[in-house]
């Protein structure tokens, strides 16, 4: 009897679906329950920004077609750890920089991600504060087949939004629009190794948040560690920074702490009097400061010809 191979299932929503080639990350049906806050409700950004890391870690195979020998390669270039910015997890989940932060502070709560800052070399120089994620495949494993049921979870594996500012500890160096970057999207397999991310000679690296704050202050001779508290307690927003230096100018009084009375107007919002730009144009105008004079026309027209 000849077997015949039924590919329908007489359903035809079902039957239409099969049709369509799905890919993109997995996300196992555990994380639901182990990646969850302290009521018990489930952290969505965290589970896809783990399911994006997870992707790039998991190996891809490739058969010689001569031999038939089967290897693995990793699908990101660093030799060790997968290096990804906050803009790109921004723009891949539609977050804010805030959102995908903490989001990550939450895996690494739970032990499965962290993230390391790296100075790596560039054409156009050294580029600090590179962020990379390293992930843990013992933490991964216990997260995806917990040992007890869904409501028996650990109270190790419930986590919580963090609280405070002390979370937003590092800001990264974006890199340039221009920068091939260890993480590019791609569906095709980079076997290359590259131990440093290159800028084209050409293109110079963009000037960051961070560097923008050293030169705003340079006259103060700022520490690092002053310049990256400035720049954590503005989440990384330089107008906010700038204003707050705007603010510090115009004082008339003496400030001892700087960087703490800084640090207090940045996270009041405070909005100084004038920009420089604003100063220099009221002291253009200054000159035509004066009220101006009224005249009768008609009454002088009339005495100017002799009426």
């Amino acid at each position: 009897m000849e077997k015949s191979i039924n590919l329908l299932t007489e359903n035809h929503i079902v039957d239409a679906v099969s049709k369509i080639n799905f890919s993109g990350n997995v996300i196992p049906e555990s994380w639901y329950h182990t990646i969850v806050n302290n009521s018990g409700k489930v952290n969505l950004l965290s589970i896809n920004i783990l399911s994006d890391i997870v992707y790039w870690y998991r190996p891809t195979e490739v058969r010689d077609e001569l031999t038939g020998n089967v290897s693995y390669v990793k699908k990101f270039r660093d030799d060790e750890l997968l290096q990804r910015s906050y803009e790109q997890l921004c723009e891949k989940f539609n977050v804010s920089t805030k959102q995908a932060r903490e989001a990550l502070i939450v895996l690494e709560q739970l032990g499965v991600v962290k993230r390391v800052f790296k100075t790596i070399s560039t054409a156009g120089g050294a580029c600090p504060n590179v962020m990379f994620l390293e992930l843990f495949p013992e933490t991964l494993l216990r997260l995806t087949f917990p040992k007890n049921d869904s409501d028996d979870v650990s109270p190790e594996d419930n986590t919580s939004s963090p609280e405070g500012k002390d979370v937003f500890i590092k800001k990264e160096t974006p890199l340039s629009e221009n920068v091939n970057t260890n993480t590019k999207t791609t569906t095709e397999i980079n076997t290359e190794i590259s131990a440093t991310t290159m800028v084209a000679e050409e293109t110079p690296v963009d000037v960051d948040v961070v560097q923008q704050t050293k030169e705003l202050f340079s006259e103060y001779n700022f520490s690092d560690d002053d310049i990256s508290a400035l720049v954590d307690e503005a989440y990384g927003d330089f107008d906010k920074i700038q204003n707050a230096y705007y603010c510090l100018k115009q004082q008339h009084s003496t400030i001892t702490n700087a960087v703490g009375w800084l640090r207090k107007a940045i996270r009041r919002g405070y909005i100084p009097k004038y920009t420089p730009d604003q100063e220099a144009k009221s002291v253009k105008n200054s000159f035509n400061n004066f009220s101006q004079r009224n005249y009768d026309w008609d009454a002088l027209e009339k005495k100017l010809l002799g009426h």
